[in-house]
């Protein structure tokens, strides 16, 4: 496949040269361009995240949640394990949008927590706010207590009168393309995987359900 493209070049040479006026003078020969840098990007970094997986990822995620259907608001912990991958680095970045951070810690491996500083950055209309939180240990597990606001776009709460059977209030998540910001601090990208579980209490009249193994026989404790 490779020849004719090959040929074409050497084609267009010589039809030139049989053209060439032999008394013409010869032209200057005009020094090559030397070939433009390649721009090379980054395809760790995503334009919608303020998270730096080059430095650290979210290898799981543990969930603990409680639904409030009256303030339409989910709140509880997020609890990381992490993986450091620049020994350099001092921060774990995440995306947040209208999130409340109540408080930020360290888990040692006996369950120990230590508080750890961090900020929240004012709200992009977009993106959300980046939330930087000062890890120089680079602890490898960090818990985040935090509660949403009833206006999460990630989070879509219907009224008992908008369902079908008219009698209890409905409420769903959905997460693409960066909503998933708006109801859990984390690494809003989808270069970043990771494993989660999830425990959720919510009013006993309701069913908790999850993108994960369902087992009928579980003992509903909240």
């Amino acid at each position: 496949m490779r020849s004719p493209f090959l040929m074409l070049p050497l084609a267009v040479a010589l039809v030139a040269g049989c053209a060439k006026d032999p008394a013409a003078p010869v032209a200057d020969p005009v020094a090559e361009k030397p070939a433009a840098a390649v721009n090379t990007v980054s395809r760790s970094h995503d334009e919608s995240s303020y998270a730096e997986p080059d430095k650290v990822v979210i290898k799981d995620l543990a969930l603990d949640l409680k639904v409030d259907f009256d303030q339409k608001q989910i709140g509880g912990t997020a609890t990381y394990a992490l993986e450091w991958k620049d020994k350099g680095a001092q921060q774990l970045v995440l995306d947040t949008r209208e999130l409340t951070i109540e408080k930020v810690e360290a888990l040692a491996a006996d369950g120990a927590a230590a508080p750890l500083q961090f900020e929240l950055a004012p709200a992009d209309k977009v993106f959300g706010s980046k939330l930087t939180i000062q890890a120089p240990q680079q602890p490898a597990s960090v818990r985040i207590t935090y509660h949403t606001a009833p206006t999460a776009s990630g989070l879509q709460w219907l009224d008992p009168a908008m369902t079908e059977g008219k009698k209890l209030p409905f409420m769903f998540s959905q997460s693409q393309a960066i909503h998933a910001r708006s109801w859990v601090p984390l690494q809003d990208t989808p270069s970043v995987r990771f494993t989660y579980s999830a425990h959720v209490v919510s009013r006993p009249d309701v069913m908790v359900l999850m993108s994960a193994d369902n087992d009928p026989k579980a003992a509903r404790d909240g």
